[in-house]
């Protein structure tokens, strides 16, 4: 025999050897499950050899980095977790999904499945009934002991297509067609274990299964158990022969009713699997001849045509949370999830309801640009009320409007949300992040397709879930740039204090020398212009000097009963003759005649609107109208649904006024001190001063500017003290 060059470059090239389509696909279904513990997986993984190679051979690699070698594949899955298992079951399925090699119809994969698991099964019964002390160690040998053949095959398919014109069983094995390779399946097989470098006699097991009695007599333990394992599997392929049952009598004293019953219970346990898994495993001796190229055939390529839409959908999907890892706001993360489930689930009609935990409530929200998702943006559902969407969030199960009754009727809000998405029905879907809710999706769809999504239930939920991570981490991001504002702002504070203090003493004592050469010069003097022009420039710099102390003043103030409509109605008066009048612009100014007092402080609020009104005024140089309104806000800041209680929780002071918009660069740093595109006297404080007023009062502040409607702020105080 002629033996390869480089035997280590033949088994580095068996990295894909082929799996069952049928295993590939439960181990992706149960990876893709979160309730699915890693038992499972080893269970499933523990009924493919090449599966088992390959988890072996990452467990124990030098990229893992062990001290001890893992000998079990429990062991091993415990070691490198689910999502590695579910990389290794997908690398393998796309690989056999897309690579259409020769010894797919050359070898008959089946029935090399069921020949090794079957006498991974026996080995393990005879490792439990003479006491060694791994019966798992067994299995796993057992298991891997043809794996040479996989090798062989993979690597050589014209050689062993010349050898045999059907295709490759266990009986069928061309054993010269090694001959010509140089190199025999049981010694690519313990070449690829010694790998490994187990300190474990598995490699001299799956080395010597084929050799003669008289040699294995005298071997270790576990050669001696692969060894008869094999013939055992033979004795029963005829019929439990009784000339197969001697090895076992002569090796451990098993009579051959015990060798008969071991054989028997194992391949009875392999056809339960075979069968579970929905794998043929028809025996050869009974396929028609002629047929091996038709039946066995179609329903191989059945299996492999359910693989390669597994992967594609994977590779979709893959796709789809690439961008929404991209996604730089709640609203494009919100688009991309309605785009993945029109391309990966065929549902067209989308709205969401987000979780917002501060205020223990679901409200509506919609993808970026989705005018026909207006109604529902701002909708606020109680996670305990009677519908649809709250049940989903409770439950963290699919909720649907379908064949509802008793205590699940539909409400008046499903009913509004069927008749407002347009749809026969809609269905619920929990998104869960990190195992915590973070909201619902609301799908428009007919009967035919809930029953057809809900058979999707788990790769709709493990895309679901997907996006409700990005939305989580979308939320996390905005907590913490508004957490490195307030920061930016309390240093600023810190240095105009020492600013002012440092300052303003120079500037009293050098605007008043210059009163004195002022009044040194005559009147007429030429020099009277240039001091007149200093003593603006030191006014300006005063003037910004008190805009840096309101600025920088200490947190704090006294908090009260305000009447807002009554202090507002006080300054804005005044406001409006000194200002707004001579600069041509009108003010108006609509009260809620409803609106509760808020318990806060006054000043803060006097300050945040001057800010806010002397923004729009600077920003209409032509003149123009300033709107400012007031009015209740329950616990959303929208209008709830009939099913919920009006309880106002804050109140809104807006402020928008119809001039050119704020310009695209202010937008960014809308909020930063000391950023300003305006000319002359202004400091660029005066957006910074109204929002430090409003968030040291527990309020918030939102805006929305563009050149056609002008610009809006929104000033949101609670009711009460938080």
């Amino acid at each position: 025999m002629k033996r390869p060059k480089n035997i280590s470059e033949l088994i580095g090239n068996s990295k894909n050897l082929p799996s069952l389509p049928q295993i590939l696909l439960r181990l992706i279904d149960a990876c893709n499950d979160e309730s699915v513990p890693l038992e499972t997986l080893s269970k499933i993984i523990s009924k493919d050899p090449s599966l088992c190679a390959k988890v072996m051979r990452l467990i124990n690699s030098p990229f893992v980095g062990l001290g001890n070698k893992i000998k079990t594949i429990d062991q091993a899955v415990i070691y490198l977790g689910t999502d590695t298992i579910k990389n290794i079951a997908i690398s393998a399925s796309v690989f056999q999904a897309f690579k259409r090699p020769e010894y797919r119809t050359l070898f008959e994969l089946n029935q090399f499945w069921f020949h090794s698991f079957t006498c991974a099964i026996v080995a393990r019964k005879i490792a439990n009934k003479i006491s060694y002390g791994s019966p798992e160690e067994a299995f796993l040998a057992g298991l891997l002991h043809d794996i040479g053949k996989l090798i062989l095959v993979v690597n050589f398919p014209k050689e062993f297509s010349c050898a045999v014109g059907s295709p490759i069983t266990p009986v069928t094995y061309p054993m010269d067609a090694e001959n010509s390779i140089g190199i025999s399946h049981s010694e690519a097989g313990a070449y690829m274990i010694r790998s490994w470098k187990l300190k474990t006699m598995m490699a001299d097991a799956v080395l010597y299964h084929h050799e003669t009695l008289r040699k294995i007599e005298d071997a270790f333990p576990l050669v001696k158990i692969i060894y008869t394992a094999n013939i055992l599997f033979h004795a029963g392929e005829n019929k439990y022969s009784r000339e197969g049952f001697k090895p076992a009598e002569a090796l451990f004293g098993f009579s051959s009713i015990e060798s008969e019953e071991i054989v028997m219970g194992a391949r009875q346990e392999a056809i339960d699997v075979a069968a579970s898994f929905e794998i043929d495993i028809t025996p050869y001796t009974e396929i028609p001849e002629g047929n091996w190229l038709e039946e066995p055939i179609k329903v191989r390529e059945n299996a492999h045509n359910q693989l390669v839409s597994e992967v594609t959908e994977i590779t979709m999907m893959h796709g789809t949370l690439q961008n929404l890892l991209v996604a730089d706001s709640m609203a494009s993360i919100l688009k991309v999830v309605e785009k993945g489930l029109s391309i990966l689930f065929e549902v067209q009609d989308v709205c969401f309801f987000v979780f917002e935990p501060e205020k223990n409530i679901l409200v509506g929200a919609g993808a970026e640009g989705d005018e026909r998702r207006e109604p529902i943006i701002g909708l606020a559902i109680k996670p305990d009320s009677q519908n649809c969407i709250a049940r989903c969030f409770r439950k963290r199960t699919f909720e649907d409007t379908f064949d509802t009754e008793g205590d699940e009727e539909l409400s008046i809000l499903d009913e509004q949300l069927v008749r407002l998405i347009d749809c026969e029905g809609i269905l619920c879907v929990p998104m869960m992040a990190r195992r915590s809710p973070a909201g619902v999706i609301v799908m428009g769809v007919s009967a035919d397709r809930k029953e057809r999504l809900l058979k999707q239930s788990k790769r709709l939920s493990m895309f679901v879930n997907q996006a409700a991570v990005c939305l989580r981490m979308e939320k996390e991001k905005e907590t913490n740039i508004r957490i490195v504002k307030t920061e930016r702002l309390d240093a600023s504070s810190a240095t105009a204090r020492k600013v002012i203090h440092e300052v303003n003493n120079p500037l009293g004592i050098i605007k008043n020398y210059i009163k004195i050469l002022g009044l040194k010069l005559p009147e007429k003097h030429p020099a009277q212009d240039e001091l007149k022009i200093i003593s603006e420039e030191i006014d300006r710099v005063k003037l910004i000097m008190m805009n840096l102390s309101a600025f920088s003043r200490p947190a704090g103030g006294l908090k009260e009963l305000v009447d807002v409509n009554a202090t507002l109605a006080g300054f804005l008066t005044i406001l409006e003759k000194s200002v707004m009048i001579p600069a041509g612009i009108e003010l108006q100014f609509a009260p809620d005649d409803n609106l509760p007092k808020v318990y806060s402080v006054k000043n803060n609020i006097k300050q945040a609107v001057l800010n806010f009104v002397k923004n729009s005024a600077e920003a209409m140089k032509e003149g123009g109208i300033i709107y400012i309104s007031t009015r209740s806000l329950n616990a959303a800041g929208k209008a709830l649904s009939s099913e919920l209680t009006e309880d106002v929780d804050s109140i809104e002071i807006r402020i928008r006024d119809n001039g050119p918009g704020l310009p695209e660069n202010i937008k960014a740093h809308i909020f930063e001190p000391f950023y300003s595109t305006k000319e002359g006297e202004h400091s660029g404080l005066g957006l910074a001063i109204a929002n430090s007023s409003i968030t040291e009062i527990g309020g918030t502040i939102t805006w929305v500017s563009d050149k056609d409607n002008g610009t809006r702020f929104s000033i949101i105080l609670p009711i009460s003290a938080r």
